[in-house]
């Protein structure tokens, strides 16, 4: 294929594809959002604490895979959530 499009993706070089310059600009920047969360994965530049949780691959990951079932699939009631402390821990018992 002597006539390949070679596009960089590292550093100052990125170009941005025709296709991808046409998005709005919130889509563009969910875009870019995804791409520096991937950048970050795959350099190994991203912390956990003594357990081994990672915050922000439960927010961005684990918890957007399973918001979708809680929105539509079950059926979920929370009542008294006033008494649960917003900044510190809480023993919740169902």
């Amino acid at each position: 294929m002597p006539n390949a499009k070679i596009i960089p993706i590292h550093g100052d070089d990125l170009t941005v594809p025709h296709l991808v310059a046409d998005l709005e600009p919130d889509a563009m920047a969910r875009l870019m959002e995804l791409w520096e969360f991937v950048q970050r994965r795959l350099a190994g530049d991203y912390s956990v604490d003594d357990f081994g949780f990672d915050p922000e691959f439960n927010d961005k990951v684990l918890m957007a895979l399973v918001r979708p079932l809680y929105k539509s699939w079950f059926r979920v009631e929370a009542s008294g959530l006033e008494n649960v402390p917003g900044e510190t821990g809480a023993l919740v018992v169902a």
